[in-house]
Formats: structure tokens, sequence, C-alpha cells
């Protein structure tokens, strides 16, 4: 999708971080915007920062864990806009304790933001999408950790794997249509899930702080709105991929030559 100016983008979780970093990317690149999440005020604030530098931008209350939720922010879109371009399913939380330790509501809140916000996304945007028949995007907010396990963040990581394979294969799906799709993979950047648990519903018990030395790299990361900058690049050159810490390719690397050494093996034991 070449030119963004005067197109419409969503973004979920844009209260903050890499959500932000998106809504202000867009506005600058002159697209009208949707900050959608479930802090409302910040919501406001942040669509408010993107009015100042782009053209309209409105902000919407939406729980993604809730599919009503998700349509009706694909209704108002369109009332308001005649349209959506780009749709950024970001929404993320993060709990970190050893999988030992992790409950069952920490399982169930960290799947129904991170991968069910995701999926509701796709399920409330894709059709209307499709019906629109213009050209769009859907880019998936994963991690590098859905490439390489981490310690302590055991739950996040099985959610960021599974938006990754999901992007895989809506890729392919798509891949006769005039939808692209992307897969954010990002690195250490300087956002506020570390304070996550700031949204965890009441009913799935007390959260875990983040361990400070996660919140110190966090600290150090990249700047959000830098990110929101590499995503509108990626979507302006149809990129699947979005990896902003390109330094981590080694370890990836590693990963694969284990996979690889592994079926080696395999092949010399089954002949």
């Amino acid at each position: 999708m070449r030119e963004l100016s005067g197109r419409v983008a969503v973004v979920t979780g844009a209260a903050s971080g890499i959500g932000r970093g998106m809504v202000l990317a867009f506005a600058r690149a002159g697209m009208h915007t949707v900050a959608a999440d479930v802090d409302a005020s910040g919501a406001q604030t942040v669509a408010e920062e993107a009015a100042l530098i782009g053209p309209r931008s409105l902000a919407l209350a939406t729980d993604v864990t809730d599919l009503e939720a998700l349509e009706a922010l694909a209704e108002k879109t369109w009332a308001e806009f005649g349209a959506c371009h780009v749709l950024c399913n970001n929404a993320g939380v993060a709990v970190a304790r050893p999988l030992a330790e992790t409950t069952e509501e920490d399982w169930r809140w960290t799947l129904r933001v991170n991968l069910w916000g995701v999926v509701n996304g796709v399920n409330a945007f894709l059709p209307r999408l499709k019906v629109q028949g213009e050209e769009a995007h859907i880019v998936n907010t994963a991690s590098m950790s859905g490439h390489l396990p981490t310690p302590l963040l055991g739950a996040y990581t099985a959610s960021k794997y599974a938006v990754v394979g999901l992007s895989e294969c809506l890729a392919i799906e798509l891949a006769d249509e005039p939808i692209g799709v992307s897969v954010l993979c990002p690195g250490a950047v300087d956002t506020r899930i570390g304070d996550a648990g700031r949204n965890r519903p009441q009913g799935l018990g007390p959260d875990v702080p983040i361990p400070s030395e996660i919140l110190d790299a966090l600290a150090r990361g990249m700047d959000a709105e830098r990110a929101g900058e590499i995503v509108c690049r990626a979507i302006e050159e149809g990129e699947f991929w979005i990896f902003t810490h390109p330094a981590m390719a080694p370890a990836v690397e590693k990963r694969f030559a284990d996979l690889r050494g592994a079926f080696g093996r395999w092949r010399d034991r089954l002949g």
C-alpha cells in the first residue's frame, strides 16, 4: 500500500506504547485514525495528539476480548469515515511468573487479550474489508517472544507464537486479495506493558509485578514512536515480517540451526 495519505487506520491498544506510536505515525502520514483501547481516557488523549498533527482522529473505548466490542468498533469506523484501510490488532498484556506458578486466570487473561484480541479483530474487520474491495492491510502485533522462548513469560510467549502462526496462515489465505498482512515482532520497546496489570479485570486474582530487570530492559528499549514509523514503512513496502531489532537475528538463526540438527538426527534414526 504505497499511498497512506487520506486513508483510515484503526489501532487497538492505542492508549500507550506501540499503539500510540502507530497512531501518531499514521497521522503524520496523513491518515485518519481511530484510537481504540480499554483505557478510554488514554485513547482520547492519543486521538487528540493525532488530531494536532494529522487529519481527523476518533477515540473509542474498546475491550478486544469482546467480539461484540470489535464489531461495534468496525461499525463506528465505517459510519464515521466510510472506510478502513489499515487494521492494527495491537492490544497486549504480559504476566511474569514461572509456568509452574502461572494460574488459570493468568492464562485466560493473557490469551484473551493477546490472541483472542487478534482473532476478534480479524473476525470483525476482515469480512468488511473484503466487501469494501479496496486495498487494505492488517498488522498483528506479536513479539520476538513469538520466535524465541522467554523465561518467566511463558503465557505471553505462547500467545505470541500463536499470533505469528495465525498471521502466516492469514497471509496465505489472502494472497489473491488486495489485503496485505504483516506481523510485528518487536524486541524491547519503551512501553507500558510492564504495567499491564492496571487493566487486569477484577475477579482474575492479583497481578504479579513484572521483574525489575524486564522493566529496565523495556525502559532502555526503542522509542515507541520509532516503532510506529517502522510499521508505516512496512505497510508501504508490503512487508510481512516487521522486525524492529535486526540485531536479534543470531538468536533466531540458532533456534533454526537447532531445528535442522534435530531433523538430521531423526532422519538418521528413522532411515
